[in-house]
């Protein structure tokens, strides 16, 4: 069975929020957290921390996926925790090549395929097997970034698929 979110960015990201909606617009989930430096005070002149982890929440405000960072920003890597049923999703890690870069997803089930353009949002997540289980695409005709996301819910779970999506976008975007 094939199910429908779309993904709402504010832009810029400086917060990094994101908002997850149905078909009717209804929000399913909310991101709470960023990887981007918070200002605060320095000692000695280090480095602010940076906060390592986003949360998705669904509409009652229940914690359903956790995206903790788990290295540095020259070598981005997450890990998706599924919070409901507390075990891992998956981890991605930023792969590098000459020529472009791309994203590594490991599950306990194999590794997934990410096939498309992340840079352009319009991506396919395929599992081992070759079945694709994601489609993220730019909206047309809105206004702002919003990205429609096709999940095979019979391969992966909703808020599961949600994470994914939203570490896959994290870890290529980190450290750019």
């Amino acid at each position: 069975m094939m199910e429908k979110l779309y993904l709402k960015q504010e832009a810029p990201r400086v917060r990094g929020e994101v908002t997850f909606f149905d078909v009717h617009e209804n929000e399913i989930y909310h991101s709470r957290g960023s990887f981007m430096p918070m200002p605060q005070k320095c000692c000695a002149g280090a480095l602010p921390p940076i906060p390592k982890e986003y949360e998705l929440t669904d509409a009652n405000d229940q914690a359903v996926v956790r995206i903790l960072r788990t290295s540095s920003i020259l070598t981005p890597e997450f890990e998706v925790m599924n919070l409901i049923a507390g075990v891992p999703i998956c981890k991605t890690r930023k792969k590098s090549r000459i020529t472009k870069a791309t994203v590594v997803i490991t599950t306990e089930q194999g590794n997934y395929l990410v096939d498309g353009s992340i840079w352009h949002h319009e991506f396919d997540i395929l599992n081992e097997q070759g079945i694709k289980i994601i489609n993220m695409q730019k909206k047309s005709l809105v206004w702002g970034d919003t990205y429609e996301i096709t999940i095979d819910s019979s391969q992966i779970n909703v808020h599961s698929a949600a994470g994914i999506v939203l570490a896959v976008d994290c870890t290529y975007h980190s450290g750019n």
